[in-house]
């Protein structure tokens, strides 16, 4: 379960709501099945050395207080595992990585977009077709859309773009 926070808390950015409430709901889970786990390490050393530990009906008690704090936590983790795991482990990685896709796209349409920014300011973008027209340097002329993907061309072959970069 802790592998699964882990996972999770890497792909918090990729829907922040969500996962936020997700990952808490792992973590939760994940600290439940940790101390369930070391409580259940402890009965095992009660019983390997009980004599270390106290009497037979001192540790008897220990043992019988360790058995239902183990039936409290599985009663608290149960139910949040149900949530958790509602989907099939097949379809909670197909949704993720489709987020995790859709998240690099909108990432490198940002970063396209903080570069036009940066080249406009420097003037090395020309924002218009008819200025890409003008563009003797013998640069590399990019036709795209706002959007980031290949321009329009209309019939007379000649594109609709916005921008082109040029040096």
């Amino acid at each position: 379960m802790k592998y699964h926070w882990y996972h999770g808390r890497l792909l918090a950015k990729v829907r922040p709501k969500w996962m936020s409430r997700y990952n808490a709901s792992v973590k939760r889970i994940a600290d439940i099945l940790g101390e369930h786990n070391d409580v259940a390490a402890l009965r095992v050393l009660f019983l390997k050395h009980p004599e270390r530990y106290g009497t037979y009906h001192e540790v008897r008690e220990l043992l019988k207080l360790i058995d239902r704090r183990q039936q409290e936590l599985w009663q608290q983790a149960e139910p949040l595992g149900h949530l958790i795991f509602l989907e099939k482990p097949k379809y909670i990685e197909r949704r993720m990585l489709e987020d995790w896709e859709r998240w690099k796209t909108v990432q490198a349409q940002q970063a396209s977009r903080d570069v036009d920014a940066e080249l406009s300011a420097a003037g090395m973008i020309k924002e218009s077709a008819a200025d890409a027209d003008k563009d003797t340097a013998g640069g590399v002329i990019s036709d795209v859309s706002e959007k980031g993907e290949p321009a329009d061309v209309d019939d007379s072959g000649s594109s609709q773009t916005h921008k082109s970069v040029v040096y």
